[in-house]
C-alpha cells in the first residue's frame, strides 16, 4: 500500500513538473506566443561554435525563404561557413515540436526544429542529423538571437540557440473580437431607433408609440419566434393537424 502511495505521489510530481507539448506544426505561432514582428526575417547573426570556429546562421520561421546551397527542404535555420563556401541545414519547417514550461506559462519555452541536414563524421555515433533548439523568454528586454552551444546525442546533433523576445500580445485576443463585435451591433441598433423615430416623426407626423420605426414588425416579432420554434419542434404539421405528418 505505501510503495502504491508513493507512485502516486512520483507520478503526480512528474506530470506537475513535465513540459507542456501542445499539438502544434506552426513553425512561427503556437499557443498563443508568435515569432512574428520579433525579428526582420530572414535575420541574420554571427557565432562561434565549441571549436571556435565562426559561422553565419539565419533564421526564418515565418515563410521568408531561405537559400541554404542546393537543399530543397524548407529551411528554418541554416549555417554557413564562408571560409570554404558550405551550407547547412540545421533544421526545417517540416518538424517543428514546441514545449512549454507547463501549460499556463507562454513565457519559457523552446521551438525544436528537426529534418536537418546529416553529420558527416562518422567516428563517434555515425550520421545523425541535426536539429535546432530554440530557448525561448519572454521579457522587457529587447529581442535577441544568439547561438549557444552545440550537443551531440545519439539521436541528433542539436544546435543550441538561446532568444528574448519581448513581453505583450501577439495578436487580438478573440474575446476582444466579440465585445467589439457586440458593440457594434448594439450602436447599429440604437442608431436604427434614433433615427428611425425621428424620420417616422418628422417626415410621417406619426405620434405615440407609431414613431417607433416598423412598429407592427416588432409587435409582431414575438409570435413570429414562437410560430418559428414551433414549426421547428413540429415540421409540416399545422396546429389543428390538418394535414398529415411526412
Amino acid at each position: 500500500m505505501m510503495f502504491q502511495i508513493l507512485s502516486l505521489v512520483v507520478l503526480a510530481l512528474a506530470s506537475v513538473n513535465a513540459e507542456y507539448k501542445p499539438d502544434c506544426t506552426d513553425p512561427c505561432t503556437c499557443n498563443g506566443v508568435s515569432w512574428k514582428g520579433q525579428f526582420t526575417y530572414p535575420f541574420n547573426f554571427s557565432s562561434q561554435d565549441t571549436n571556435k570556429q565562426t559561422y553565419e546562421y539565419v533564421f526564418s520561421p515565418c515563410g521568408a525563404k531561405i537559400e541554404c546551397g542546393n537543399t530543397k527542404k524548407p529551411v528554418v535555420i541554416c549555417q554557413i561557413d564562408h571560409s570554404t563556401g558550405s551550407y547547412v541545414v540545421v533544421g526545417a519547417s517540416s518538424s517543428v515540436v514546441w514545449a512549454f514550461a507547463n501549460e499556463s506559462d507562454t513565457n519559457h519555452f523552446t521551438v525544436t526544429y528537426g529534418h536537418g541536414d546529416e553529420t558527416v563524421d562518422v567516428t563517434l555515433v555515425g550520421p545523425i542529423p541535426r536539429k535546432g533548439v530554440v530557448s525561448v523568454t519572454v521579457t522587457s528586454q529587447d529581442s535577441s538571437f544568439v547561438f549557444s552551444k552545440e550537443t551531440t546525442l545519439t539521436t541528433a546533433l542539436e544546435y543550441e540557440f538561446n532568444a528574448n523576445i519581448p513581453s505583450g500580445d501577439t495578436g487580438v485576443p478573440l474575446g476582444t473580437v466579440g465585445i467589439v463585435l457586440i458593440c457594434l451591433v448594439l450602436g447599429a441598433v440604437i442608431l436604427y431607433f434614433i433615427i428611425g423615430s425621428i424620420v417616422m416623426f418628422q417626415v410621417k407626423g406619426a405620434r405615440g408609440i407609431e414613431v417607433v420605426p416598423n412598429y407592427s414588425f416588432w409587435k409582431d416579432l414575438p409570435f413570429l419566434i414562437k410560430d418559428g420554434v414551433l414549426f421547428m419542434f413540429q415540421p409540416c404539421r399545422s396546429k389543428k393537424n390538418t394535414y398529415s405528418s411526412l
